[in-house]
């Protein structure tokens, strides 16, 4: 991505330049991913998860924090009375099953696991971004050609009516005429709503505070000629990746409770005072040991709990692999054959689409073809250029899905 492009495509979109004569450079369809990416509201989203992933992970394995107690007891009545007694404590644990470490092991795989989710959701806006893009350049392409048919329509209209003023057409020719252009402008009317859809649809990927689109610039058709994409192993897959991190995150989680069962004591020292405000006070120590007895709760719970955890997402790994190989060769194959339909029909229907609505209007100039012989020869290299666009938004779609299904990750790769 060009970092001039992103800079001033963004002052554009934002408003943050107003100086007069500063013009914003088009910007491609991987110049748009990469600004979706850069400003567009889901990448905060994707940050925030990390970052509480993260925090979560730090936490993760800390052992309980030291105890001082302050204990005093003092007998009020009888013969001793007035007797006194402070203790100072300090309780210390002492983690050494390993618990601790397991449990943060766990807690790094599992952030790494959510590291590898966020990398594949970029891939997934990355991939709507790019759908978005072909979206507006493919509306915005039929608009210019119904843009020139009703060019083309308005001045065989005049035609029409200058024949008919003379006597050489009928009033009929002229009302098919006028029909003719009213449906171009209906079209032209159904293609603004599909433009304007399409650019709220991708300017929605750069946020609600953006006003408008910047400029696009590309070539459905000469993008169709683009070298296929080349296929990556599906378990390199971030979705993949993170699903095999889960598991060892719950595999991980599930052999720091089994250590539950291994107890953790506690060592308690201290200073004993005795009669600390009268005469003959004197001074002891307390030294202490707590070990728990795991007899009502082992972690054998939590740790089944966790090995189902893992073998409940294993299943589901295998299942996504398995699918994820498909859709994979499915998308190829759809590529394959949509560029194949693309290619067909730009030989064999525009291009004899358009070489007869040439030889039409030159009969009909000259008097040697009916009007409705132009008219259908008008009416099918219209339709003709128009699936052209249609198809090439296919092709460009079946590449996006394919490159996204490869796990590509665009210019965050």
């Amino acid at each position: 991505m060009k970092l001039k492009a992103v800079i001033v495509s963004l002052a554009t979109t934002l408003g943050s330049l107003s100086a007069a004569g500063d013009e914003p450079q088009p910007l491609g369809r991987d110049d748009f991913a990469a600004l979706v990416i850069q400003i567009g509201p889901a990448t905060r989203v994707l940050e925030a998860r990390t970052a509480s992933a993260r925090a979560t992970r730090d936490a993760a394995g800390r052992s309980e924090n030291p105890a001082f107690a302050w204990e005093r007891s003092a007998a009020v009545s009888g013969r001793r009375a007035d007797e006194s007694q402070d203790d100072l404590l300090l309780r210390a644990p002492l983690v050494v099953s390993g618990r601790l470490a397991g449990e943060q092991a766990a807690a790094a795989a599992g952030f790494k696991a959510v590291e590898q989710s966020a990398l594949w959701a970029r891939a997934r806006l990355i991939w709507k971004a790019r759908r978005a893009f072909d979206a507006v350049l493919a509306a915005r392409g039929k608009a210019l050609i119904l843009d020139r048919t009703a060019t083309r329509a308005g001045e065989l209209l005049r035609i029409v009516i200058a024949r008919e003023k003379a006597g050489e057409s009928a009033g009929y020719e002229r009302l098919r005429m006028e029909l003719e252009g009213a449906l171009v402008a209906d079209l032209r009317s159904a293609i603004d709503i599909e433009r304007a859809q399409a650019e709220s649809a991708a300017a929605a990927l750069l946020g609600r505070d953006v006003s408008g689109l910047p400029p696009f610039a590309g070539d459905l058709l000469a993008d169709a000629a683009r070298p296929i994409p080349e296929t990556t192993a599906v378990e390199q897959r971030a979705d993949l990746q993170a699903l095999a991190l889960e598991i060892e995150a719950a595999e991980g989680a599930a052999r720091a409770a089994r250590r539950r069962a291994i107890p953790d004591p506690a060592v308690t020292a201290g200073v004993q005072v005795l009669d600390l405000a009268q005469n003959g006070r004197g001074i002891g120590y307390i030294i202490g040991l707590e070990v728990p007895l795991p007899l009502l709760d082992s972690g054998s719970r939590e740790a089944d709990a966790a090995m189902a955890r893992a073998r409940a997402t294993e299943a589901e790994r295998m299942s996504e692999l398995s699918a994820a190989a498909r859709e994979q060769l499915s998308a190829r194959v759809t590529l394959l054959a949509r560029r194949e339909r693309l290619s067909t029909h730009r030989t064999e229907v525009l291009a004899r689409a358009e070489g007869l609505r040439e030889i039409a209007a030159a009969a009909w100039r000259a008097g040697g073809a009916e009007f409705w012989t132009l008219l259908d020869a008008e009416r099918v290299a219209r339709e003709a250029r128009l699936m052209v666009l249609e198809l090439a938004l296919d092709a460009s779609h079946a590449e996006a899905d394919l490159r996204f299904l490869s796990g590509d990750m665009g210019a965050e790769k």
